[in-house]
């Protein structure tokens, strides 16, 4: 029972794994202490606060890092396409938008 258990375990940090592979992560610092951050569009978030941005398939989150407010930014990361292939963007929030490649 403990092997299936370690079996399972493992399949799962592969696919998050996988699934992080095709992101990327941007930090935005703003003011210091407490508040809210601020989005490019002037739109204040509190802290723990999560939104999206379907047109640049993009998820952001305000966040408190060593005393700093930042806006953490969650990206498809960079994929290449292989000759004969396309990519394809996907459907919904992210991290469904990101494109996939199709051969």
């Amino acid at each position: 029972m403990a092997i299936v258990t370690k079996l399972y375990t493992c399949g799962i940090c592969v696919c998050l794994l996988v699934q992080f592979l095709h992101a990327a992560i941007l930090l935005t610092p703003q003011d210091v202490g407490p508040g809210v951050c601020i989005d490019k569009n002037g739109n204040k978030h509190e802290l723990k606060e999560v939104w999206t941005d379907n047109d640049r398939c993009e998820r952001h989150k305000c966040v408190m890092i060593r005393g700093i407010r930042h806006i953490r930014t969650y990206r498809c990361g960079v994929i290449d396409v292989p000759e004969g292939c396309k990519m394809i963007r996907g459907e919904g929030p992210y991290p469904e938008c990101c494109p996939d490649i199709e051969c």
